[in-house]
């Protein structure tokens, strides 16, 4: 009778370790599906953004060339007044 017993329980276990598996490979594919839908997705926007700045260096709105805003140089009376009001870090010397 324990023969029978032990044989149906590892019957048991092993049809549980079957659908836990199954649905273990089930959820993979899933994930692996939405990878592939966002891969997709992304090389799509890559290309419209290839697109819109080929269209913004034809038309002459590149940025190359282009000068960044450059911060002025602080005279000592307003380099006092910041130090003043604590906007400027004292360093450590």
């Amino acid at each position: 009778m324990e023969n029978e017993n032990e044989k149906t329980d590892k019957a048991t276990e092993s049809t549980e370790e079957k659908a836990e598996s199954n649905s273990l490979i089930d959820n993979a594919s899933e994930k692996a599906d939405r990878l592939d839908k966002e891969n997709t997705r992304f090389e799509e926007n890559i290309k419209r953004l290839e697109q819109i700045e080929s269209r913004k260096i034809l038309g002459g709105q590149s940025t190359s060339g282009s000068t960044q805003e450059q911060e002025k140089e602080l005279t000592p009376a307003e380099y006092a007044q910041k130090i003043l009001r604590g906007e400027v870090p004292k360093s450590n010397e």
